[in-house]
């Protein structure tokens, strides 16, 4: 797994405005998948032509599979693969984070409560989850205002991308109004 940045690295002091940053904390293995991320980032895309200058999503820990089809789909330019780092400094990542990246196991039977999902919600940050209907994160996310698409439904993904991309403060809104 390449380490997060060293292909295209963008200085921000180049750019005029910072990037979004969407961070997933953990490892990508069995039945999580980064396929429907990887789509859904194609489709965003196509909605605003310069994503990969206001956005990036940050992958820490071990993706098993799906780096691949990232680099076919030329979306590495927004999807980054970062590898593994301690605990402490990973806080110190999320906490600097515009939004959290939940990916649940693709399985319509997971009734498991991650407790990924515990430690995303000690930070003030938007989440957003990738996860089956009926499932208990989908229920938690969907109770608590965060952003949260069904496994298969690429077009709320996307636009959740896109939102976290162009506005991110009306959303910010939107959870803070939930609570």
């Amino acid at each position: 797994i390449p380490l997060c940045g060293l292909a295209g690295k963008v200085n921000s002091q180049d750019n005029k405005t910072e990037k979004r940053t969407i961070i997933h904390a953990g490892n990508i293995y069995g039945k999580r998948s980064i396929d429907q991320l990887n789509e859904a980032v194609t489709q965003a895309k196509t909605m605003i032509d310069d994503l990969h200058e206001k956005l990036e999503i940050l992958l820490y820990g071990t993706v098993c599979v799906g780096y691949e089809r990232v680099l076919s789909m030329s979306n590495n330019d927004i999807i980054k693969f970062c590898g593994c780092l301690s605990q402490d400094d990973l806080r110190e990542k999320m906490k600097t984070a515009d939004a959290l990246l939940l990916i649940d196991p693709i399985d319509e039977n997971n009734y498991c409560f991650p407790s990924k999902l515990c430690e995303y919600f000690q930070y003030d940050k938007i989440i957003i989850g990738i996860a089956g209907l009926n499932t208990p994160s989908y229920d938690a996310l969907k109770e608590s205002g965060h952003i949260v698409s069904d496994s298969n439904d690429i077009s709320k993904i996307s636009d959740a991308i896109v939102s976290i991309a162009n506005n991110k403060k009306s959303i910010r809104s939107k959870i803070d109004k939930s609570y």
